[in-house]
């Protein structure tokens, strides 16, 4: 129920009375004069995805983000429960996300609602996203409630969606906007949006923006008994994107959606810091495009239809300098091109029956300068079918998803084909109507095929490597409950779960070179467990609060591994968050703690190979401003307010204290 707001009871006992009043009046004056019900309003607010799915759902949405001063997409994801962000050196640095462990190769992240693919090694850099243009991000364990979702994303065992914002706009308007932001460390960005809404509700919208910073920040060094400060070099980093969206309804039952994104990076890579060799001469030039189309109609009254397309290019140039190179440079240059399409279909068989199907086809090309490389094509399969029924107060969802995976090669013999069928089943229940508390069940079997990197890398490729096979077990509850008494509301998750993967994937040293093998089972079990709460503090305030925090084990369960029983490397036991934002009137106050657990960077869990834990704390103010169509926004922020010095991988130390400031323009 939101803040400020008569309860639902209430207002329906006042529209009842003012409807009998109305109607007596009319009865003594019948022909004298007409008489115009007032308008009654009824507001309510709808049960939150946290509860009401069969798996969990958390999402936190582009107002939060910007009210906490977050930075990027991996600033919200880390604040989920069960996520582990690595982040590999800070400013410049990659960003990818693992949930419960599983590996980042086992987390799908989607843009807008279709997943966005790197085959050539795996995890996707979700720093590449703009924090000014996403609407949301939500992250789902399990399978996805939706039944249209694509086939891709029903094989994973995770999603991570990113919203892109949509612009409130009214017919025949046009709406512009700019955001600057500037900070420590040569940090700047600059972007502007553009929409147009036409006469029949289409929406055309286009923003671009440029981002860069120094990355010279310092750090502490511990030699033994003498500890020296140091700065980060070569961690530069200059990026670039653009991005066209268009809305077009196609009649009264369809609406099309397609997007063009750009994106250009060129940075430093800092490498690892050590004892008299700090110096990192690396550099990488990104460029990612692509092109992706949405079309969903109702076929009928009881079918639904969604239709998927997209193409994508991936470029990257590694260049490194040294004396131990032949011209003092190399250079390693990688081209990958996708082509994929997906189908999905809905039918409401009954009111207590829905099934489901979708099917993806994607065709992936890597290309290199590099002689060993074999120019892989990939032609790959996934099919999932679904059934959900609803019975009083139950719920069960089944699915089942097919891989079928073929790669060519022109040099070498090329791999075997991957088949596999992955059957998983969702329970949610509802033990009492009086409440809205929620148990839900889930046991999923996924599947992992194995990157180009993985199969063809130079020397440490191999074509034998076998698909990596894990089902995963939920069990939770979720109750949500409004607060009459100071008008808000509470919503409370609490998740145990369970997490078999064998064949594991990994890059092992051997007497010469590295070789990707199968190495092994790992087990993992924890217990996620959010808490959200707004709270109305009068007419003109209110404070949200989100907590959340894991308890995890992952362990090598593989009998004859060296390191049986030890925990896998970088996963924290502890780590948790919690953030609120407290509005009042035209001013946002946001904070912001993260802690984590120490972990250890090495398979073996010996003292030495120790990340000692550390705990990340920021603070934002933000003041709003209108007039007419004209509103300004400025907001100054300050992150790692603590200046603590920690480390998210091992030799790659992160940013102290910063100071951000922002202004958003919309006119």
């Amino acid at each position: 129920m939101k803040s400020g707001t008569a309860p639902l009871g209430v207002l329906l006992c006042a529209f009842a009375m003012q409807q009998g009043a109305v109607a007596q009046h009319r009865a003594d004056s019948i022909g004298t004069r007409n008489h115009l019900l007032t308008t009654v309003t009824v507001e309510a607010q709808a049960m939150p995805a946290a509860a009401m799915g069969t798996a969990p759902v958390q999402t936190m949405d582009g107002i939060r983000m910007a009210d906490l001063g977050l930075q990027s997409v991996a600033d919200a994801a880390m604040r989920f429960a069960g996520t582990n962000v690595r982040d590999y050196g800070g400013i410049g640095g990659l960003k990818t996300v693992s949930v419960r462990n599983m590996g980042a190769t086992h987390t799908a992240v989607s843009y807008d609602g279709i997943v966005v693919s790197n085959t050539q090694a795996g995890p996707v850099d979700i720093g590449m996203f703009a924090i000014e243009n996403v609407g949301s991000v939500s992250l789902a364990v399990g399978q996805p409630d939706d039944m249209l979702q694509s086939a891709r994303a029903c094989a994973s065992a995770a999603v991570l969606d990113i919203g892109r914002a949509r612009p409130s706009i009214g017919r025949r308007q046009t709406k512009a906007g700019l955001n600057l932001r500037g900070g420590s460390f040569g940090y700047a960005t600059a972007g502007l949006v553009l929409a147009r809404c036409t006469a029949d509700s289409s929406v055309i919208s286009a923003n671009a923006g440029y981002c860069r910073a120094d990355g010279i920040y310092p750090f502490r060094l511990v030699n033994g008994q003498q500890t020296t400060t140091e700065h980060r070099t070569n961690s530069d980093v200059g990026t670039w994107h653009a991005e066209v969206d268009a809305s077009h309804a196609l009649g009264p039952r369809a609406r099309m959606e397609a997007t063009a994104f750009g994106y250009d990076s060129r940075r430093g890579l800092p490498g690892a810091v050590r004892l008299y060799n700090s110096q990192s001469d690396e550099r990488m030039h990104e460029r990612h495009l692509f092109v992706q189309t949405t079309c969903e109609h109702d076929a009928a009254p009881r079918w639904q239809m969604k239709y998927r397309a997209k193409y994508t290019f991936s470029g990257n140039r590694y260049e490194d300098f040294g004396a131990e190179y032949p011209d003092g440079r190399i250079e390693e240059n990688y081209r990958q091109n996708e082509l994929y399409a997906s189908a999905a279909a809905r039918w409401t068989a009954a009111p207590w029956l829905t099934a489901g199907a979708a099917q993806d086809m994607a065709v992936v090309s890597l290309w290199s300068d590099l002689a060993e490389c074999p120019m892989p094509t990939r032609y790959a399969s996934t099919t999932a079918a679904r059934l959900r029924g609803s019975w009083a107060r139950a719920t069960a969802d089944l699915m089942l998803v097919a891989t079928l995976v073929t790669d060519r090669v022109e040099k070498g013999e090329r791999p075997r084909d991957k088949r596999n069928l992955a059957p998983s089943v969702g329970l949610r229940l509802r033990p009492w109507d009086a409440t809205a508390l929620y148990v839900r069940a889930l046991c999923k079997s996924t599947y992992r095929i194995p990157t180009f990197n993985d199969l063809y890398y130079y020397r440490m490729g191999n074509r034998t490597v076998r698909p990596e096979k894990a089902v995963e077990y939920n069990l939770g509850l979720a109750w949500h409950g409004a607060l009459p008494a100071v008008g808000g509301r509470l919503t409370i998750t609490a998740d145990v779960y369970h997490n078999d993967v064998k064949d594991k994937i990994v890059a092992f040293p051997g007497t010469y070179i590295w070789r990707t093998v199968n190495y092994g089972r790992a087990r993992i079990r924890g217990i996620d467990a959010t808490v959200s709460a707004g709270i109305g503090l009068g007419r003109a305030a209110r404070l949200d609060v989100d907590a959340s925090g894991t308890v995890q084990e992952a362990v090598d369960v593989e009998p004859t591994s060296a390191t049986h029983g030890c925990q896998l490397a970088y996963t924290p036991k502890r780590n948790g968050s919690v953030q609120g934002v407290l509005t009042v009137a035209r001013w946002s106050v946001g904070y912001s703690l993260t802690a984590v657990g120490k972990r250890y960077y090495m398979a073996q869990n010996k003292p030495e190979y120790q990340i000692k834990g550390y705990t990340e704390q920021s603070v934002s103010i933000a003041h709003r401003r209108s007039w007419g169509r004209t509103s300004v926004r400025l907001q100054a922020e300050v992150r790692n307010m603590a200046d603590r010095q920690y480390e998210v991988v091992k030799f790659y130390p992160m940013p102290g204290r910063a100071f951000n400031v922002n202004a958003n323009i919309n006119f």
